[in-house]
């Protein structure tokens, strides 16, 4: 088993921040080295505080927009993204987990 630690650091620059990971085994604490944390930016928050869909996945049939944080946070909706990303070509944002089983990734501060 594993455990997945994530910190969302913000950033004084032009509203960016990064996610960083810690692979640990639950068990023992000890860092789990290896593979790969892989991001996709799925969407923005506008100025009204909506969240809209970037524009690979635009096509999406869900209206994300309508949907409030704890929707979009639930199995089923990541698994309809977990489907709608492997079946097109996105580009994703990656950074190889460290000995230290760290890994960290710059984002903007309103992406989802």
């Amino acid at each position: 088993m594993f455990l997945a630690i994530t910190a969302v650091n913000p950033v004084q620059a032009a509203d960016t921040g990064s996610l960083t990971v810690q692979m640990r085994d639950q068990e023992t604490g000890k860092a789990i080295s290896g593979g790969n944390l892989v991001v996709y930016q799925v969407a923005k928050l506008d100025s009204a505080k909506k969240f809209q869909y970037t524009s690979d996945f635009s096509k999406m049939s869900q209206d994300i927009a309508g949907m409030s944080q704890n929707e979009i946070m639930t199995v089923d909706f990541a698994r309809s993204l977990a489907n709608y990303v492997s079946s097109k070509s996105l580009s994703a944002q990656m950074a190889e987990i460290s000995s230290s089983g760290d890994a960290s990734i710059s984002l903007e501060s309103n992406a989802v």
